[in-house]
């Protein structure tokens, strides 16, 4: 059961899903961000983001595994993961050039998604030496892109309509949620026996890492 429980956990927040869950955040704490933007254009913007950094890359892992150039989807030894690494990065470093070149695009969008494509290139390279956990990777990414939101873009608050209400939620709530989600997210990954502690640590320390170089470059 408590296996089952970090399947699905390492699923809902895999990392290839973690841009999805950072636009998420912004259109929570700041929807000016996309002003400039229809409604039609804000959702054919997002379904082309979520094309790019989700479903080329979980179809390319696929075709991988179904030609046999990877062992199993779960990617458990490190020479499994080159492919889809280059794979995703390729898309990364597409988006990443997108976003920076465009100067209709949140800029909170464009310093996490450099962010990210720095912190990706980053697990390559110690994935060439040892595994590191692109799941935390991704959460550690999202905590600190949080921070950056936050402290950046919100007005003191988030908030969403529903059935014609809104509501507001304070900000440190969704932080210390993120911090309850990444830390069962890491757990996860140890039930799982796909990592060791320091292949967890590692990839959340990545992950920070790379936003906070993006945020030198970009804000």
């Amino acid at each position: 059961m408590l296996k089952v429980f970090a399947n699905a956990v390492s699923i809902i927040f895999h990392p290839l899903y973690i841009l999805t869950y950072a636009y998420g955040l912004l259109l929570l704490v700041n929807p000016f961000q996309f002003a400039n933007y229809s409604k039609t254009e804000q959702g054919i913007f997002f379904i082309s983001m979520v094309m790019v950094s989700a479903v080329i890359p979980i179809i390319g892992v696929l075709m991988m595994r179904f030609l046999g150039m990877i062992d199993g989807l779960e990617m458990k030894n490190r020479t499994d993961r080159i492919g889809p690494f280059i794979i995703i990065g390729v898309c990364y470093l597409w988006l990443t050039i997108n976003f920076i070149n465009s100067s209709q695009i949140s800029s909170f969008l464009t310093t996490f998604m450099l962010g990210a494509t720095i912190s990706l290139f980053g697990g390559f390279i110690i994935n060439i030496f040892e595994k590191i956990s692109l799941h935390t990777i991704g959460m550690g990414g999202l905590i600190a892109g949080y921070l950056i939101l936050i402290n950046y873009y919100s007005y003191g608050s988030a908030s969403f309509i529903w059935g014609g209400i809104e509501y507001n939620i304070h900000l440190m709530l969704i932080f210390i949620l993120l911090i309850i989600i990444s830390g069962l997210v890491g757990t996860s990954r140890l039930i799982l026996g796909a990592h060791i502690p320091r292949e967890v640590y590692g990839g959340f320390l990545v992950g920070l890492l790379g936003q906070v170089i993006a945020m030198r470059f970009i804000l």
